[in-house]
This record gives structure tokens, sequence and C-alpha cells, in this order.
């Protein structure tokens, strides 16, 4: 994994670093908070690990910024500070676990590859298109995380464009999973569901090819 690492104590800095870096992982050190937060925008590393007292911007301060730029990247804070006042604090700023120094590097890497597991779950679970998202897990379709305002069988075409989006979609395969193959519906419902639903998710288009079917395009 490619793992960012802010912390200023060089003596843990350096000794974290090396120990990951046995563990196979890739690891950048920095010691600064605010160009933690630099790197942590321009190279999006796997996971952040986040001391919470460092030079110019503490890591509660650059778990804000990167939450606030809806930045996802799971973060563990790392800290001496152990009340739960101060963990509550953490998480509510957005981070995703919490470690208290001094820590064992085989919990540290515990806690890593659990975060990661979480995290390619989340990914594997969404569907995206240009700017069209759809979250498999519990069917919401949102456009620049706004939640689209579709009747359901709009919902349902623009899921199955979703799932299909490298290759075309036949009519036959629309009325099928729509309306289904009983219903006495002719292919112009098809075309009429289609126009309807082009003016609700521009700019993302819909492009159509006679006598093969329609895909998702920009």
């Amino acid at each position: 994994m490619n793992i960012l690492l802010i912390e200023d104590d060089l003596k843990l800095g350096r000794m974290t670093k090396m120990l990951l870096e046995k563990k196979h992982h890739t690891v950048n050190w920095q010691i600064d908070g605010a160009d933690g937060l630099e790197y942590a925008r321009a190279a999006s590393p796997d996971i952040l690990l986040i001391d919470w007292m460092l030079p110019t911007l503490s890591g509660l301060e650059i778990i804000a910024e990167l939450r606030a730029e809806r930045i996802d990247t799971p973060i563990i804070l790392l800290t001496a500070k152990g009340e739960i006042d101060d963990k509550l604090a953490g998480f509510t700023q957005g981070a995703d676990d919490y470690i208290t120094k001094p820590f064992d590097i085989e919990e540290l890497n515990m806690r890593i590859m659990a975060l990661n597991r979480r995290a390619e779950k989340r990914i594997s679970s969404v569907i995206t298109f240009g700017s069209l998202t759809l979250n498999t897990e519990n069917g919401l379709i949102t456009q620049e995380g706004q939640a689209l305002s579709l009747t359901h069988k709009e919902h349902l075409l623009l899921e199955l464009l979703l799932h299909h989006q490298q290759g075309m979609i036949s009519k036959e395969l629309i009325l099928d999973k729509v309306w289904r193959l009983d219903d006495d519906v002719s292919e112009n419902a098809v075309e009429a569901l289609v126009g309807r639903l082009r003016k609700k998710i521009g700019p993302v288009r819909i492009k159509a090819s006679r006598n093969i079917g329609y895909q998702l395009s920009e």
C-alpha cells in the first residue's frame, strides 16, 4: 500500500517508516502539517497516518481540510492523547481509526489492512460514469453529489445503463428489465422513456444506435 505518514517526532517517524516498509508498504514521510496536507492532496495515497500535534497545522486541522474537500482517503490518527473526549474529537473531524502512542507496529499494520479492506468494499459498491454515481448497496443514483429525482422506470433504465456502460443495451433488454416481457408494451415506450431520462442527466448523454440499442456517452 502507498502510505502517507505525517509525524514530526523524528525517531518515531523514522522507525515507523522503516517497519512499515518491511511490511512491503511504500511510505512517504512528512514532518510538517501544511506540507503533509499538500502531499495528501497531490499524491492520493491509499491511507494516511497523521499525528495529532504537528507544526503549522494540527492533525485535526488536516483531517478537517481533507474531509471538507471530499477527500475520503482512510485516516488513522496517531496520538499520545488517550481520553475518550480526544478520541471523539478525532472521529468527529473525520478520522477512521485511532491508535495511542506508543503503539505496536503489528497492531498498526492490522489496522491499516482492515481500513484498506473497508475502503475496497466501499469502492466496489459504487459505479460511476462521468458525473453520475450509483451506490449498488442502497440503489441511490446521484449526479455531482446530488440525488436525482427519477421515476421508478427512469431509475431502472439508468441503473441498467450504468451497469452496462461498456456496451450497448438493446430495446429488448430494456423491455425485459424495466417493463418485463409479459407486459403489453411497444418499443415506442422505450424511446419515450429514454427521451425523458436524457432531460434529467445532462451533460451525460444517452447515445442511440439504430437496430442496436443505447449507451451512456459523455
